[in-house]
């Protein structure tokens, strides 16, 4: 037997409107950083995809404000916003590297990137994402420590490279 109504009611019901306030909550509370850019991601995704060399789409958005928000004491917004427009107009003719460092900007950059691959700042003082940092997408062979790397037994298949999961031991 079906409760469900004949015909849906006219008007929203409470979840559509709870549903529908969160939403704008959740636009209008938007870090302010990383505002997406007409192309769908951030110039602050793009900026640290190309300095990374891996693809940062929009899931990334939250990690972004996070590296923005742990990197501004120390560069400040506007040598990061700085850093972010030169590394998206460098041309990709030109070693990025020499592009950053004739405007001062080498520094910000390599800790934006240290950022990024290993969730911490300050010299590893803080670790505010280590989890899901970029080193463990960069070594496919493992994982964070405490996380799960399959159903229980994978440990058991073997091994291929290139396959997500951690990478056998030597029996010498």
């Amino acid at each position: 037997m079906n409760d469900a109504p004949l015909h849906p009611p006219a008007e929203p019901s409470r979840r559509d409107v709870l549903a529908g306030m969160a939403g704008v909550a959740a636009l209008v509370l938007a870090p302010a950083g990383v505002a997406a850019s007409s192309g769908g991601v951030s110039p602050l995704l793009q900026a640290s995809s190309r300095l990374t060399g891996i693809a940062l789409d929009a899931s990334y958005l939250e990690l972004a404000d996070t590296v923005w928000s742990m990197l501004t004491p120390t560069y400040g917004a506007p040598v990061l916003q700085k850093l972010v427009q030169a590394v998206n107009a460098a041309p990709p003719d030109r070693p990025l590297k020499d592009v950053l460092a004739e405007q001062g900007l080498l520094p910000a950059a390599q800790a934006l990137t240290t950022t990024w691959y290993t969730g911490a700042v300050d010299g590893g003082k803080t670790v505010p994402f280590y989890d899901d940092a970029l080193m463990w997408r960069a070594c496919a062979f493992t994982k964070p420590p405490a996380n799960c790397g399959g159903q229980f037994g994978y440990w058991e298949q073997a091994w291929e490279p290139g396959a997500s999961g951690p990478a056998p031991t030597s029996k010498t």
